[in-house]
């Protein structure tokens, strides 16, 4: 089952598989700067550069590879209205790329917490429960530990608690969805 797993914000996490090849990592969808430049032309509020670059990222993929599920986070709680605001704009973007014959589903952050090992689990937490899971994932250091994907045998490349929330969407559907 070929999965795209986002975990949607200004930082999306995303994963994804395709015949035994796998991939995950963060795609920064605008950073400070750009953020800062569009408010002043109130693009924020007409048409947010991260918007249409999720939906360039999710089109992309969907049309290389031959996808059953994108799944994303669902997030129901935030703390401010902008928040709640860019969520709800992403979630819609993933609707709206997401080709008619592959199915979308999304997983409460509670169940794929208890998924990963405990309901109330910490962003450092899930990257652990991840390196005990799957031996491609690593930590390093343990003041300000670092979480690591090994894509091959030389190649290893950091990864954020943003990918490592969009592995665990991508585990959860491969766990639960495949069995349908």
């Amino acid at each position: 089952m070929n999965v795209l797993a986002l975990d949607l914000g200004t930082k999306t996490g995303y994963a994804y598989n395709n015949d035994g090849y796998f991939e995950c990592g963060t795609w920064l969808l605008a950073t400070p700067s750009e953020l800062r430049e569009q408010k002043k032309y109130r693009g924020d509020r007409r048409l947010d550069r991260r918007v249409t670059k999720l939906f360039e990222r999710v089109k992309s993929i969907s049309e290389q590879i031959p996808l059953d599920t994108i799944i994303f986070e669902d997030v129901q709680f935030s703390s401010t209205t902008y928040q709640t605001q860019l969520w709800a704009s992403l979630r819609a973007v993933v609707w709206l790329a997401c080709p008619p014959n592959v199915g979308c589903e999304c997983v409460p952050v509670g169940t794929l917490k208890k998924f990963a090992g405990h309901g109330g689990a910490t962003k450092e937490m899930m990257g652990l429960f991840l390196c005990r899971a799957n031996t491609r994932f690593c930590r390093i250091g343990k003041s300000n530990p670092k979480f690591f994907f090994r894509k091959s045998e030389e190649q290893v490349q950091p990864v954020d608690d943003n990918a490592i929330d969009a592995v665990w969407l991508h585990r959860w559907a491969q766990h639960n969805l495949s069995r349908k």
